[in-house]
């Protein structure tokens, strides 16, 4: 070490912690809705919030297909990516959210790891995830580059609205309860 200090005059030395990096550019809010509204909840929710570029994601791969089809089937330009698609299929797919051809793409944990795409303003947890840091992985598809992103979950049991409890502990992060009223999202009084 001694060697090296004398070698060069400019080294910096760099500390390693576990403790993963938070991004403040990204605000969070959740929404609580029935279990059976969640899907009615996500439209609304894209409605009123307008993105650029949204990734949705869920926690089944078998639910990828039938979220997609529902969101086709209000005009919606959104396709889906899963852990299991061939490469040339997942590559098409990405390469045309990249280009903004298509403004919505639904994935799983799985299917979204890796994913460096830029100008997403939106991430949409139709699921919760199984944890605070599987929250802060999708979380940090959004807000890069210091661009501003919105973190957004739909919870509807006590055991998602506890996920939200257990990310704002661990993550020291605050998410703020929304609703929509007159097709805009406004705070929880």
């Amino acid at each position: 070490v001694k060697k090296v200090v004398s070698l060069s005059k400019d080294l910096k030395q760099l500390k390693l912690t576990k403790e993963t990096p938070l991004n403040y550019s990204i605000q969070h809010y959740y929404f609580t809705t029935e279990l059976r509204n969640k899907m009615d909840m996500l439209r609304k929710i894209i409605h009123a919030s307008k993105p650029k570029k949204a990734i949705i994601f869920i926690n089944k791969n078998y639910d990828i297909e039938k979220t997609v089809a529902k969101l086709k089937y209000h005009n919606l330009s959104v396709e889906g990516i899963h852990g299991s698609d061939n490469k040339q299929r997942r590559k098409n797919i990405l390469d045309a959210f990249r280009k903004g051809e298509v403004k919505f793409l639904v994935a799983s944990d799985l299917a979204a790891r890796g994913l460096d795409i830029s100008d997403v303003t939106h991430i949409i947890n139709l699921d919760m995830p199984e944890s605070p840091k599987d929250y802060l992985h999708r979380a940090g598809r959004t807000g890069r580059a210091g661009a501003k992103g919105i973190a957004i979950s739909i919870v509807s049991n006590k055991k998602e609205e506890q996920g939200i409890k257990n990310c704002m502990k661990e993550l020291k992060i605050s998410m703020i309860k929304k609703t929509l009223a007159e097709g805009k999202i406004i705070d929880i009084q």
